[in-house]
Protein backbone atom coordinates (compact mmCIF):
# COMPACT_ATOMS: atom_id res chain seq x y z
CA UNK A 1 0.00 0.00 0.00
CA UNK A 2 2.90 2.24 0.99
CA UNK A 3 4.89 1.46 -2.30
CA UNK A 4 1.41 2.52 -4.45
CA UNK A 5 1.13 5.53 -3.12
CA UNK A 6 4.62 6.59 -3.67
CA UNK A 7 4.46 5.38 -7.34
CA UNK A 8 1.40 7.70 -7.60
CA UNK A 9 2.56 10.58 -5.94
CA UNK A 10 6.04 10.22 -8.52
CA UNK A 11 3.61 10.91 -11.33
CA UNK A 12 2.63 14.26 -9.85
CA UNK A 13 5.46 16.19 -11.13
CA UNK A 14 5.07 14.61 -14.55
CA UNK A 15 0.92 16.03 -14.15
CA UNK A 16 2.00 19.22 -13.33
CA UNK A 17 4.07 19.64 -15.75
CA UNK A 18 1.52 18.65 -18.56
CA UNK A 19 -1.07 21.16 -17.02
CA UNK A 20 1.91 23.82 -16.97
CA UNK A 21 2.16 23.13 -20.72
CA UNK A 22 -1.08 23.02 -21.66
CA UNK A 23 -1.56 26.42 -20.01
CA UNK A 24 1.63 27.80 -21.85
CA UNK A 25 0.33 26.57 -25.18
CA UNK A 26 -3.21 27.56 -24.50
CA UNK A 27 -1.75 31.23 -23.62
CA UNK A 28 0.31 31.57 -26.69
CA UNK A 29 -2.67 30.27 -28.81
CA UNK A 30 -4.76 33.06 -27.41
CA UNK A 31 -1.70 35.61 -28.66
CA UNK A 32 -0.76 34.46 -31.79
CA UNK A 33 -2.31 36.83 -34.55
CA UNK A 34 -4.68 35.28 -37.23
CA UNK A 35 -4.88 36.35 -41.01
CA UNK A 36 -7.55 38.82 -40.11
CA UNK A 37 -6.09 40.43 -36.85
CA UNK A 38 -2.83 41.61 -39.49
CA UNK A 39 -5.65 43.00 -41.66
CA UNK A 40 -7.11 45.11 -39.19
CA UNK A 41 -3.91 46.60 -37.92
CA UNK A 42 -2.80 47.24 -41.41
CA UNK A 43 -6.13 49.16 -42.24
CA UNK A 44 -5.52 50.95 -38.74
CA UNK A 45 -1.41 51.76 -39.48
CA UNK A 46 -2.49 53.02 -43.42
CA UNK A 47 -4.97 55.31 -41.78
CA UNK A 48 -2.73 56.51 -39.07
CA UNK A 49 0.16 56.63 -41.91
CA UNK A 50 2.60 54.29 -40.22
CA UNK A 51 3.97 53.32 -43.43
CA UNK A 52 7.05 51.50 -41.79
CA UNK A 53 4.98 49.75 -39.47
CA UNK A 54 2.32 48.69 -42.30
CA UNK A 55 5.66 47.55 -44.19
CA UNK A 56 5.99 44.79 -41.41
CA UNK A 57 2.30 44.01 -41.29
CA UNK A 58 2.29 43.57 -45.03
CA UNK A 59 5.38 40.88 -44.78
CA UNK A 60 3.39 39.00 -42.16
CA UNK A 61 0.01 38.92 -44.44
CA UNK A 62 1.99 37.51 -47.42
CA UNK A 63 3.23 34.94 -45.02
CA UNK A 64 -0.55 33.56 -44.70
CA UNK A 65 -2.23 34.65 -47.96
CA UNK A 66 -1.78 32.30 -50.66
CA UNK A 67 -4.11 33.13 -53.53
CA UNK A 68 -2.32 35.21 -56.28
CA UNK A 69 -5.10 37.92 -56.48
CA UNK A 70 -3.97 38.16 -52.45
CA UNK A 71 -0.54 38.26 -53.39
CA UNK A 72 -0.86 40.96 -56.40
CA UNK A 73 -3.17 42.82 -54.07
CA UNK A 74 -0.97 43.28 -51.53
CA UNK A 75 2.46 43.13 -53.06
CA UNK A 76 0.80 46.00 -55.19
CA UNK A 77 -0.11 47.65 -51.82
CA UNK A 78 3.58 47.13 -51.31
CA UNK A 79 4.62 49.04 -54.07
CA UNK A 80 2.30 51.83 -53.87
CA UNK A 81 3.56 52.48 -50.18
CA UNK A 82 7.38 52.32 -50.86
CA UNK A 83 6.74 54.72 -54.21
CA UNK A 84 4.34 57.00 -52.97
CA UNK A 85 4.21 57.51 -49.56
CA UNK A 86 8.12 56.89 -48.76
CA UNK A 87 10.15 57.23 -52.16
CA UNK A 88 11.85 54.47 -52.18
CA UNK A 89 11.84 54.06 -55.34
CA UNK A 90 13.88 50.52 -56.26
CA UNK A 91 11.77 49.17 -53.98
CA UNK A 92 8.75 50.12 -55.18
CA UNK A 93 9.76 48.60 -58.43
CA UNK A 94 11.11 45.30 -56.43
CA UNK A 95 7.70 45.22 -55.36
CA UNK A 96 5.42 45.91 -58.63
CA UNK A 97 7.44 43.03 -60.24
CA UNK A 98 6.36 40.81 -57.48
CA UNK A 99 2.97 41.90 -57.93
CA UNK A 100 3.20 41.15 -61.70
CA UNK A 101 4.22 37.39 -61.19
CA UNK A 102 0.98 37.08 -59.19
CA UNK A 103 -0.97 39.44 -61.64
CA UNK A 104 -3.78 37.13 -63.47
CA UNK A 105 -6.26 39.58 -65.29
CA UNK A 106 -5.79 42.42 -67.67
CA UNK A 107 -6.84 44.83 -65.41
CA UNK A 108 -4.12 43.62 -62.74
CA UNK A 109 -1.21 43.53 -65.20
CA UNK A 110 -2.65 47.06 -66.37
CA UNK A 111 -2.37 48.80 -63.16
CA UNK A 112 1.13 46.97 -62.50
CA UNK A 113 2.35 48.22 -65.71
CA UNK A 114 1.11 51.83 -64.98
CA UNK A 115 2.64 52.10 -61.49
CA UNK A 116 5.75 50.96 -62.76
CA UNK A 117 5.62 53.71 -65.65
CA UNK A 118 4.97 56.36 -62.80
CA UNK A 119 8.17 55.03 -60.79
CA UNK A 120 10.16 54.77 -63.68
CA UNK A 121 9.19 58.25 -64.73
CA UNK A 122 10.16 59.56 -61.27
CA UNK A 123 13.65 58.00 -61.36
CA UNK A 124 14.16 60.03 -65.07
CA UNK A 125 14.44 56.64 -66.82
CA UNK A 126 11.78 58.15 -69.83
CA UNK A 127 12.41 54.72 -71.80
CA UNK A 128 11.35 52.66 -69.63
CA UNK A 129 8.23 54.60 -68.30
CA UNK A 130 7.09 54.66 -72.28
CA UNK A 131 7.71 50.81 -72.39
CA UNK A 132 5.17 50.06 -69.75
CA UNK A 133 2.56 52.65 -70.26
CA UNK A 134 2.69 51.39 -74.04
CA UNK A 135 2.01 47.81 -72.10
CA UNK A 136 -0.72 49.28 -70.09
CA UNK A 137 -2.70 50.78 -73.41
CA UNK A 138 -2.56 47.82 -74.97
CA UNK A 139 -4.40 46.24 -72.50
CA UNK A 140 -7.06 49.23 -72.45
CA UNK A 141 -10.26 49.26 -73.90
CA UNK A 142 -12.20 52.59 -72.99
CA UNK A 143 -10.91 55.41 -75.46
CA UNK A 144 -10.40 58.24 -72.70
CA UNK A 145 -8.00 56.01 -71.06
CA UNK A 146 -6.12 55.01 -74.46
CA UNK A 147 -5.90 59.57 -74.87
CA UNK A 148 -4.97 59.30 -71.16
CA UNK A 149 -1.99 57.12 -71.72
CA UNK A 150 -1.07 57.91 -75.25
CA UNK A 151 -0.83 62.04 -74.26
CA UNK A 152 1.59 60.79 -71.61
CA UNK A 153 3.71 59.21 -73.72
CA UNK A 154 4.01 61.97 -75.58
CA UNK A 155 4.73 63.90 -72.99
CA UNK A 156 7.61 61.37 -72.03
CA UNK A 157 8.66 62.49 -75.77
CA UNK A 158 8.79 66.29 -75.02
CA UNK A 159 10.37 65.91 -71.63
CA UNK A 160 13.61 63.57 -73.71
CA UNK A 161 13.42 66.70 -76.44
CA UNK A 162 12.40 64.25 -78.77
CA UNK A 163 9.81 67.13 -79.83
CA UNK A 164 9.68 66.05 -83.12
CA UNK A 165 8.27 62.41 -82.35
CA UNK A 166 6.30 64.78 -80.01
CA UNK A 167 4.92 67.01 -82.78
CA UNK A 168 3.95 64.05 -84.78
CA UNK A 169 2.03 61.91 -82.15
CA UNK A 170 0.32 65.33 -80.80
CA UNK A 171 -0.87 66.38 -84.27
CA UNK A 172 -2.16 62.55 -84.79
CA UNK A 173 -4.18 62.83 -81.50
CA UNK A 174 -5.96 66.14 -82.36
CA UNK A 175 -7.28 64.56 -84.78
CA UNK A 176 -8.59 61.85 -82.84
CA UNK A 177 -9.43 62.63 -79.55
CA UNK A 178 -13.14 64.21 -78.87
CA UNK A 179 -12.66 64.99 -75.37
CA UNK A 180 -12.28 69.20 -74.61
CA UNK A 181 -9.61 68.44 -71.47
CA UNK A 182 -7.50 66.58 -73.62
CA UNK A 183 -7.63 69.14 -76.69
CA UNK A 184 -6.55 71.97 -74.57
CA UNK A 185 -3.59 70.08 -73.08
CA UNK A 186 -2.50 68.90 -76.53
CA UNK A 187 -2.94 72.13 -78.32
CA UNK A 188 -0.86 73.92 -75.54
CA UNK A 189 1.74 71.61 -75.81
CA UNK A 190 1.92 72.15 -79.73
CA UNK A 191 2.53 75.52 -78.70
CA UNK A 192 5.14 74.81 -76.23
CA UNK A 193 7.09 72.36 -79.05
CA UNK A 194 6.93 75.04 -81.34
CA UNK A 195 7.91 77.96 -78.23
CA UNK A 196 11.01 75.44 -77.38
CA UNK A 197 12.32 75.69 -81.21
CA UNK A 198 12.12 79.19 -81.10
CA UNK A 199 9.14 79.24 -83.73
CA UNK A 200 7.43 81.79 -82.21
CA UNK A 201 4.70 82.09 -85.10
CA UNK A 202 3.50 78.96 -85.10
CA UNK A 203 3.71 78.72 -81.45
CA UNK A 204 1.25 81.71 -81.58
CA UNK A 205 -1.13 79.94 -83.23
CA UNK A 206 -1.38 77.04 -81.25
CA UNK A 207 -1.64 79.29 -78.19
CA UNK A 208 -4.15 81.56 -79.27
CA UNK A 209 -6.52 77.89 -80.45
CA UNK A 210 -5.62 77.04 -76.56
CA UNK A 211 -7.06 79.87 -75.09
CA UNK A 212 -10.27 80.08 -77.32
CA UNK A 213 -11.02 76.73 -76.57
CA UNK A 214 -10.43 76.53 -73.26
CA UNK A 215 -10.52 80.32 -71.72
CA UNK A 216 -14.13 79.96 -69.17
CA UNK A 217 -13.70 76.07 -68.88
CA UNK A 218 -10.15 75.27 -68.22
CA UNK A 219 -8.84 78.39 -67.30
CA UNK A 220 -5.59 77.17 -65.88
CA UNK A 221 -4.77 76.09 -69.16
CA UNK A 222 -5.51 79.33 -70.92
CA UNK A 223 -3.82 81.43 -68.44
CA UNK A 224 -0.53 79.54 -68.55
CA UNK A 225 -0.74 79.74 -72.94
CA UNK A 226 -1.25 83.47 -72.17
CA UNK A 227 1.40 83.74 -70.21
CA UNK A 228 3.67 81.79 -72.57
CA UNK A 229 2.00 84.26 -75.76
CA UNK A 230 3.32 86.89 -73.77
CA UNK A 231 7.30 85.76 -74.09
CA UNK A 232 6.70 84.71 -77.86
CA UNK A 233 5.34 88.26 -78.21
CA UNK A 234 8.15 89.87 -76.90
CA UNK A 235 10.54 87.80 -78.61
CA UNK A 236 9.42 88.90 -81.76
CA UNK A 237 9.14 92.43 -80.42
CA UNK A 238 5.82 93.02 -80.64
CA UNK A 239 5.68 94.14 -77.17
CA UNK A 240 2.68 96.20 -77.38
CA UNK A 241 0.79 93.00 -78.03
CA UNK A 242 2.79 91.31 -75.41
CA UNK A 243 1.06 94.37 -73.07
CA UNK A 244 -2.24 93.44 -74.07
CA UNK A 245 -2.14 89.84 -73.23
CA UNK A 246 0.49 90.57 -69.99
CA UNK A 247 -2.63 92.79 -68.54
CA UNK A 248 -5.79 90.21 -69.59
CA UNK A 249 -3.97 87.14 -67.30
CA UNK A 250 -5.67 87.28 -64.23
CA UNK A 251 -4.92 87.58 -61.26
CA UNK A 252 -4.74 84.34 -59.90
CA UNK A 253 -2.15 83.34 -62.39
CA UNK A 254 0.43 85.68 -62.48
CA UNK A 255 2.00 87.60 -58.98
CA UNK A 256 1.51 91.15 -58.74
CA UNK A 257 5.24 91.81 -58.46
CA UNK A 258 6.28 89.79 -61.13
CA UNK A 259 3.56 91.48 -63.47
CA UNK A 260 5.10 94.96 -62.66
CA UNK A 261 8.38 93.92 -63.27
CA UNK A 262 7.01 91.94 -66.55
CA UNK A 263 5.21 95.42 -67.71
CA UNK A 264 8.43 97.78 -66.37
CA UNK A 265 10.48 95.86 -68.89
CA UNK A 266 8.19 95.26 -71.81
CA UNK A 267 7.28 99.48 -71.51
CA UNK A 268 10.95 100.25 -71.36
CA UNK A 269 12.09 97.98 -74.48
CA UNK A 270 8.84 99.71 -76.53
CA UNK A 271 10.35 103.24 -76.04
CA UNK A 272 13.69 102.04 -76.74
CA UNK A 273 12.49 100.76 -79.85
CA UNK A 274 10.37 103.88 -80.83
CA UNK A 275 13.32 105.28 -79.66
CA UNK A 276 15.52 103.94 -82.53
CA UNK A 277 12.83 104.04 -84.96
CA UNK A 278 12.77 107.81 -84.68
CA UNK A 279 16.56 108.02 -85.07
CA UNK A 280 16.32 106.18 -87.86
CA UNK A 281 13.50 107.87 -89.48
CA UNK A 282 15.78 111.46 -89.13
CA UNK A 283 18.46 109.88 -90.72
CA UNK A 284 16.20 108.78 -93.93
CA UNK A 285 15.69 112.25 -94.12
Amino acid sequence: MKFSFMKNWLHLPFVALLISILLILGWYALRVKGLDDYKSQLYLEMSRGEYFNSINTIDEILKRVNSPEEKWKYYSLLGDIYFYSLKKYQKGIDSYEKALKFAKSESEKKKVYLSLSEVYEAIGDYDKAISFLEKGRSLSNGKREIVKITFKILELYQNQKKFEKALIGLKRLLRENPYLDYRCKILFNIGIIYYMNKNFSSSIEFLKKTISNCEGRYPEISEKAKILLVDCYEFLEDYKKALDILNSISSKYIDGNRRKRKEKELKEKMMLMEKKSGIKSKLRK
